[in-house]
């Protein structure tokens, strides 16, 4: 499935099905073959303070 077609499946899902659904395929990933431990959790990190700097952008554009 191409990202476009997730955005798209999930465009209408409320908040908390989207943290249950993140949870979920957390879970279902093969941890053997992940990343190095601490990667994940630092990638999510960085996702939320890049998301947090944006929108304090936007705040001083508007």
């Amino acid at each position: 499935m191409l990202v476009s077609e997730i955005k798209e499946v999930i465009k209408e899902y409320p908040e908390e099905d989207l943290r249950l659904l993140i949870v979920e395929l957390y879970k279902a990933m093969p941890q053997k073959k992940m990343r190095p431990r601490g990667e994940t959790r630092e990638r999510i990190r960085q996702m939320h303070s890049r998301k947090s700097a944006f929108k304090k952008g936007m705040g001083m554009l508007l």
